[in-house]
C-alpha cells in the first residue's frame, strides 16, 4: 500500500489509470480494486480524488498560488470543474477556503 500511496502522491497532477496502478504492483485491476476498498473503504477513483483534493487544500492554505494553477496540479481540466468538486467536498469554494484559513 505504501508503494501505491507514494506513486499516486508523486503523480497527482497526471492521469492515473487502474491498469497503470495494478501493473505497478504486479496485481490484477480487480485485486487492486478489492484491496484498496478493503484497506481504505473507498474505490480507487474516490481515493485518488480525495488525495487530489487534500493536496489542493494544502496548496490553498500554504501558498498564494492561483486557483487555476492549483486546479491544474490537481488534475482538473478547468478551474470551474475544480471549484465545483472542491465545493462539493468541503462546502466552500477554493477562494473562500483560502480566506478562512488565512484569518
Amino acid at each position: 500500500m505504501r508503494r501505491l500511496e507514494d506513486y499516486v502522491r508523486d503523480r497527482l497532477s497526471g492521469d492515473l489509470t487502474l491498469n497503470e496502478l495494478a501493473r505497478l504492483l504486479s496485481i490484477s485491476v480487480r485485486h487492486l480494486s478489492r484491496a484498496l476498498r478493503q484497506e481504505k473503504g473507498v474505490s480507487v477513483h474516490r481515493w485518488i480524488a480525495e488525495r487530489r483534493l487534500s493536496e489542493a487544500r494544502r496548496l490553498l492554505a500554504e501558498t498564494d498560488m492561483p486557483v487555476q494553477d492549483i486546479a491544474r496540479l490537481s488534475a482538473f481540466h478547468s478551474a470551474s470543474a475544480f471549484t465545483a468538486a472542491f465545493r462539493a467536498a468541503s462546502g466552500f469554494a477554493p477562494g473562500e477556503f483560502r480566506r478562512l484559513r488565512l484569518q
